[in-house]
């Protein structure tokens, strides 16, 4: 297609698009366009003038997150959320300060925050301006951004769903602090993608101060969709409640104690790379304890990285147990990676510069001069 002319591209898009509205029924999500297909359609007659708009909107906010994050990758990141009308007195706030100073001075991590007042505000200044990241949003109210953030560790979106997709994508924890209908919907939705599997397991811990009071509430909420059904009871321990700093980050360190990350193949089995080899008494009771979710099947330890792998060369040397996923039980997969970290340690106290010792996956693609990878990238 890179040979058409415009209007051979439009007919080109408008006869793929009656094909797939043909072959694809309501349930099955529509195939990626290449650039040149994306390209001709936003070129063409057959988009409004106000979904364009829109559109170009989106993509102008992935371009400014994926620029920035291209040279803030590589250390850990915990996202915080919270009010924004936590006054600095309130002991939310020097709690969060104190959380996020540790976090960045005694364990290397980067702290995500909106990037306004309240506990976005005493989460960067407690990371101080080399480890804080804000994720403000553009608002005819509220919020201008905190001073403790560099101009390059900032961005202000207009679109919060981009602004979602950040805090998310990010993080390699999540970190909950009282707040109003915002932080609800950013700590739910954060549970809701590890429930359905639609992002990689992490950590998720509610915080507040010794005493408080706000998270009970929220955590009788949930015990009373489980009794209602709408919940399963697992779902509930996929967040974890603490009033205590050094028990944050010893649950956030534990769950990296030999998880460091994992992706899936195009033959459906998921990786995950490890920080510390796996006591072969743990995959033995992994794989009987989760033989329903890895299909029966056995683990299968690497030394290095799988062909599929080639775009993280920061990675490569890392072991990793490659396994067969039933993709129907994220919830399993979670809990297994829960044990995997918590079983068996060999009593070092945890340490995050330890757990990430290897760098974080940086998502960013290399070419490679092998036609196996390359054939295999040509069909991701």
């Amino acid at each position: 297609m890179c040979n058409l002319n415009y209007k051979e591209k439009t007919q080109m898009v408008h006869k793929r698009t009656k094909t797939d509205h043909r072959s694809f029924n309501a349930g099955t999500p529509s195939p990626k366009l290449s650039v040149e297909d994306a390209q001709a359609f936003l070129e063409s007659a057959s988009i409004t003038g106000y979904d364009k708009s829109l559109l170009l909107g989106i993509i102008t906010e992935m371009k400014t997150y994926c620029e920035k994050f291209q040279h803030l990758r590589g250390t850990p990141k915990i996202s915080i959320f919270g009010s924004a009308r936590t006054q600095p007195t309130h002991p939310d706030y020097v709690l969060c300060h104190d959380f996020a100073k540790k976090l960045v001075e005694k364990f290397g991590y980067d702290v995500i925050t909106g990037a306004g007042p309240g506990i976005m505000e005493a989460g960067n200044k407690g990371a101080g301006k080399d480890g804080a990241i804000g994720l403000n949003i553009s608002l005819p109210f509220e919020q201008d951004a905190n001073p403790y953030l560099k101009d390059e560790r900032l961005i202000t979106f207009y679109y919060f769903l981009i602004r979602k997709l950040a805090f998310v994508r990010e993080a390699d924890g999540i970190v909950l602090f009282p707040g109003g209908f915002g932080t609800m919907d950013e700590g739910f939705e954060a549970l809701t993608l590890i429930q359905t599997g639609r992002s990689i397991p992490v950590p998720v811990v509610m915080m507040e101060h010794e005493g408080g009071s706000f998270w009970g509430k929220t955590i009788e909420l949930m015990h009373h969709l489980k009794d209602q059904g709408t919940v399963s009871r697992p779902d509930l321990d996929l967040v974890y409640y603490t009033t205590d700093v050094d028990d944050a980050i010893n649950y956030i360190n534990d769950f990296y104690y030999r998880y460091h990350s994992m992706r899936y193949l195009d033959n459906g089995n998921a990786v995950i790379r490890l920080n510390r080899p796996v006591p072969d008494n743990l995959l033995q009771e992994l794989e009987v304890k989760y033989g329903h979710l890895i299909k029966g099947s056995k683990f299968k330890l690497h030394d290095q990285a799988l062909p599929e792998e080639h775009d993280e060369p920061d990675l490569m040397n890392l072991q990793r147990l490659e396994f067969a996923i039933d993709h129907t039980k994220p919830v399993d997969l979670y809990f297994m990676v829960k044990d995997l970290n918590t079983k068996y340690q060999d009593g070092q106290a945890t340490n995050a510069a330890e757990a990430h010792k290897h760098p974080r996956p940086s998502r960013v693609k290399v070419p490679s001069s092998s036609p196996t990878l390359a054939e295999t990238d040509s069909q991701a």
